[in-house]
């Protein structure tokens, strides 16, 4: 990942869902990347930006988002906004911040096609990750396909 925002001859406008505690973010915000980093979790999101400061990057470009993933996702395509790369890290299951809930197999393939909808003409790359859940790594290669 940081090698492809380094090498990259424009700014990479990079979204982060599911950002946890945020190790992605800061590693793309320290390769020059503009970060918009969503959880839905208030607490790991402060969490997040307590490592912010911890890494001294307070100056870096970070969006801090509290929401749903998905609906956060879907409201980004309205807009038109558009993105040169995703990381996506969805757990099992989950609730949003208004007790939306998150459901690895029913959401994912939604989430991808709204994924779809705001990624760049021009995209950097897609990282998905999945734990805890009982799939291949194929099943997520041909679902991102399909949406992309």
């Amino acid at each position: 990942m940081t090698q492809q925002i380094e090498s990259a001859r424009r700014p990479l406008q990079v979204l982060n869902l599911f950002g946890y505690t945020g190790l992605a973010t800061l590693a793309a915000a320290r390769a020059g990347a503009r970060v918009t980093h969503v959880d839905a979790s208030k607490h790991v999101v402060t969490w997040a930006r307590e490592n912010q400061a911890l890494s001294g990057m307070q100056d870096r470009p970070i969006r801090w988002i509290i929401d749903d993933a998905l609906k956060f996702v879907e409201r980004e395509g309205r807009r038109q906004s558009g993105y040169d790369a995703l990381i996506l890290d969805p757990p099992k299951f989950g609730r949003g911040p208004k007790g939306e809930v998150w459901e690895f197999y029913r959401l994912l393939p939604a989430l991808l096609q709204g994924c779809a909808n705001i990624l760049s003409q021009e995209p950097a790359f897609i990282i998905l990750t999945a734990y805890a859940i009982q799939a291949s790594s194929l099943t997520l290669y041909y679902g991102l396909e399909r949406a992309v």
